[in-house]
């Protein structure tokens, strides 16, 4: 993929570099910074800051077709960077790496209270077929079926309930992991 690049003048020294179409608009060329900076400071010295190609002034209407040379345009950017200072970097994290550490253990702790709450319920469930086949028609056995329809309804509704828990906490999660900066 090519770059596109335009044509840039230094409005001190009017020497022309290609720079990106994208790329702001520098102030001055390089080797002008320098000098503005050296004199400013009263050391004269060698430079530090990479020479950047020059386009030649007999190439103004090949310009239109071919940009000038990228690793001037390159080394002009180079050089605004350095100028701009240091950029603070994201800390960079693994897909793989969970910042929360507790939810993971909350979820598995629903998860094994779904499993009991199933449990329960179909222990319930026994309780009333036990009751139902097994138990003298009495008031008592009556009430014997009831507890274990309403055992055994609850532990199944505990159970639905303790794993939507689970699930919620997955797709935070899920939500947390998606949405990290890269």
């Amino acid at each position: 993929m090519t770059i596109q690049r335009i044509q840039w003048t230094c409005p001190i020294c009017k020497r022309r570099y290609a720079i990106p179409a994208t790329a702001p608009t520098p102030s001055r060329c390089p080797q002008c910074r320098q000098a503005e900076e050296e004199a400013a400071s009263g050391e004269p010295g060698e430079s530090n800051v990479p020479v950047l190609a020059e386009a030649d002034a007999d190439e103004d209407e090949k310009f239109e077709t071919a940009a000038l040379s990228a690793l001037a345009a390159i080394q002009l950017e180079v050089a605004e960077e350095a100028a701009r200072g240091p950029t603070v970097a994201a800390p960079v994290m693994r897909r793989n790496e969970r910042t929360s550490g507790i939810l993971p253990v909350v979820a598995i702790i629903y998860t094994v209270l779904a499993g009991l709450a199933v449990v329960g319920a179909f222990a319930g469930l026994l309780f009333g077929l036990h009751a139902a086949f097994a138990m003298p028609a009495t008031a008592a056995r009556t009430a014997a079926i009831f507890y274990a329809i309403g055992a055994f309804g609850g532990g199944l509704i505990s159970a639905l309930t303790f794993f939507t828990f689970r699930e919620l906490i997955h797709i935070l999660l899920d939500i947390e992991e998606n949405t990290r900066s890269k």
